[in-house]
């Protein structure tokens, strides 16, 4: 399971340190030149870069031809086919209309409203996409999820909902990608699974600029904020001391 955790622009040298790969969003690319050369050399270092269209970040995939066109540029090794949040059909036809001709491999996120539209999702892309993605965040996961808070119910709800594809009989030996996470000790589950071959979230990052430290639990609850929030901040001394030590206690989680 590679690891890849978003961070500040000041801090993208050192995260080539702890990151196993390096994780793009598209649409700090124009703003910021420099983002888009640090992705440039870490492919001309033979590093496995994703680019993503920063649905999570916008509330909706980046520009399509814009997309594109960044994706011709960078060649990334996956890009994040364009998604739409929590609705299957919806989803099925931003996948479908998609078409560029382009090297890079196709990354298919499942959604849906629901359950079912959601199994629908998963059975469409593991007959398409290269990689299957699963985001965290569904609002049905907290149906499917028991816990004391939102977090601990989406944490859960998505755990549920792979054991239910596993069921099911459902689950396909193709490449997994988990987008992000509500609680990082989430993925404490997922050890023994193989096909789950790539992860990336932020949280140790964003735990540590609030000068947060993860406990052997993890966290109770999602901290406040999205790493783009912070994406311009220049990191103190304390707050880059709690990101790597956050960043460390997120290993054993996986190992």
């Amino acid at each position: 399971m590679l690891i890849s955790h978003e961070v500040p622009l000041s801090f993208l040298k050192e995260s080539l340190t702890f990151n196993d790969y390096d994780y793009a969003l598209v649409h700090l690319f124009e703003k910021y030149p420099e983002y888009f050369a640090f992705f440039q050399k870490s492919l001309s270092l033979k590093r496995q870069v994703i680019l993503d269209n920063s649905l999570y970040e916008l509330g909706e995939s980046f520009e399509v031809e814009s997309f594109a066109s960044y994706i011709e540029k960078l060649n990334p090794t996956y890009y994040v086919a364009p998604d739409v949040w929590a609705k299957g059909p919806e989803n099925i036809e931003s996948y479908s209309k998609f078409n560029f001709e382009l090297d890079s491999l196709k990354i298919g996120v499942v959604q849906g409203r629901d359950l079912k539209e959601a199994l629908d999702n998963y059975k469409f892309m593991k007959e398409r996409a290269d990689k299957i993605a699963l985001t965290f965040g569904l609002p049905f996961y907290e149906l499917l999820g028991e816990g004391i808070n939102k977090s601990e119910r989406l944490m859960r709800g998505r755990i549920k909902f792979i054991n239910i594809l596993k069921e099911e009989g459902l689950w396909s030996s193709k490449p997994h990608h988990l987008l992000g996470c509500a609680l990082p000790q989430e993925f404490a589950f997922y050890k023994n699974i193989s096909e789950i071959d790539t992860i990336d979230t932020s949280s140790p990052v964003v735990a540590g600029i609030h000068e947060l430290l993860f406990t052997e639990e993890g966290l109770h609850e999602k901290p406040e904020g999205k790493l783009v929030d912070f994406f311009e901040n220049e990191l103190t001394l304390t707050q880059k001391k709690c990101i790597i030590y956050n960043i460390k206690s997120f290993k054993r989680f996986i190992l």
